[in-house]
């Protein structure tokens, strides 16, 4: 096994928690590990399940007990990111990835830190009380062993008052995930978007037809430099599509009210956004900047549904 993890203090969602860095004879901050797909999935993490999933409950001590749930996010083609996803049952359990084991065949390891942030390039694991709900990737940092996340293995959660938490995990199976787990782009999905967490940002799209074209357009309604700034574009699809991009420009120039002329303003183009649906309340929202910038968010209705329109 390798050298322990040296830990650090650090504030949490839950409070302060142990967080562990990699040690030199890991792998080091940046390093690409396959069970790591940056900007697959959105950060915080989502703590619903979508798609095939695995669970078990463990006691990890007298007075708490944790439900442990294995699950993956389709990235593209073959590839996904697994997420663990813990939801204290009772009290609040000690959570740290040295209690997590990852058996494949005749290997077994436990060199693991859990990590709330896939995005961030840095390798730091979670060691606390679990308070709340909580979604993880798992680092694996055994220098005999790299673990693949898309294939089969058994997952273990070590119990030091009882029988040890574990579940197998089959192999990801892009068929089992319709549209790679992606709802079809439809005029269902129209509608306003925002993340909490960025609350009086946000975005609104619509999905339709011109003249029998599908059309899909997007304002981003978000700020610069402490003013306002609406971001818009649009751009055609084809049917059966999961995923589209879409051009952004921003424009400027314009006066308000009876003194607004058009041939005042000024279009520059901004980059673009790529938007896809977990599910009918959920959108995927890549975008980059041609400055340079780039970010992912994970944006929701404010509204439970459309009246008079079923999603799915």
């Amino acid at each position: 096994m390798s050298m322990r993890p040296h830990p650090v203090l650090l504030a949490s969602v839950t409070g302060f928690a142990l967080v562990t860095a990699v040690p030199a004879d890991a792998a080091s901050p940046g390093t690409a590990l396959k069970e790591i797909t940056p900007n697959c999935v959105a950060t915080p993490l989502p703590t619903t399940a979508s798609g095939p999933s695995a669970s078990f409950e463990v006691q990890t001590a007298a007075n708490a007990r944790l439900r442990v749930t294995a699950w993956r996010q389709p990235c593209s083609g073959n590839d996904a990111q697994l997420i663990l996803t813990m939801q204290p049952l009772t009290g609040t359990p000690f959570v740290c990835g040295t209690e997590v084991e990852i058996v494949v065949g005749a290997f077994r390891t436990d060199d693991i830190l859990l990590d709330v942030n896939p995005n961030d390039g840095v390798n730091t694991g979670f060691c606390a009380q679990l308070a709340q709900t909580t979604s993880f990737v798992i680092h694996e940092f055994d220098g005999q062993f790299s673990f693949d996340d898309d294939a089969a293995f058994t997952l273990v959660y070590e119990s030091d008052v009882g029988p040890d938490g574990q579940v197998q995990v089959p192999a990801f199976d892009p068929a089992q995930y319709t549209g790679g787990g992606l709802v079809a782009l439809s005029g269902k999905l129209s509608g306003s978007y925002y993340e909490p967490a960025r609350d009086r940002e946000g975005v609104l799209v619509e999905f339709g037809q011109v003249g029998g074209t599908r059309v899909a357009f997007l304002t981003w309604y978000t700020y610069f430099q402490g003013q306002q700034r609406w971001l818009a574009g649009n751009v055609t699809y084809q049917p059966g599509a999961t995923e589209v991009t879409i051009p952004l420009i921003v424009t400027s120039g314009g006066q308000f009210g009876n003194a607004y002329n058009p041939a005042q303003v000024q279009v520059t183009p901004w980059g673009n956004v790529t938007i896809s649906f977990p599910d009918c309340r959920q959108m995927r929202f890549a975008w980059n900047e041609t400055g340079g910038q780039s970010g992912l968010f994970q944006y929701q209705r404010p509204l439970d549904s459309l009246d008079g329109v079923s999603c799915p």
